[in-house]
């Protein structure tokens, strides 16, 4: 009986490539938290096995209809530790 091939790719389907970071979970951050033009950071708890996103106040208020694709950015959460490290979370 032949054994069956493991699919790489559903292994890596919840990781994205990080030129720091080689693959890596990911997350979602907000273009402000990105650039680092906020001070201030919101975590927004995401599902059970997914990583939580980070969003400055004006778009966590903004709510989740309210952003488009040029308000985010998917980053590697090691990525993303680093950039919310010294912020202020509210």
């Amino acid at each position: 009986m032949k054994k069956k091939k493991k699919n790489k790719r559903a292994k890596k389907k919840n990781l994205i490539r990080c030129g720091d970071h080689k693959y890596a979970p990911w997350c979602v951050v907000c273009v402000h938290v990105l650039n680092g033009t906020t001070q201030e950071c919101v975590r927004v708890p995401m599902g059970e096995g997914e990583q939580d996103d980070w969003l400055c106040p004006e778009c966590f208020k903004k709510g989740p209809d309210g952003l488009g694709l040029g308000d985010i950015r998917c980053v590697c959460i090691h990525c993303a530790q680093r950039l919310v490290k010294d912020m202020k979370r509210v």
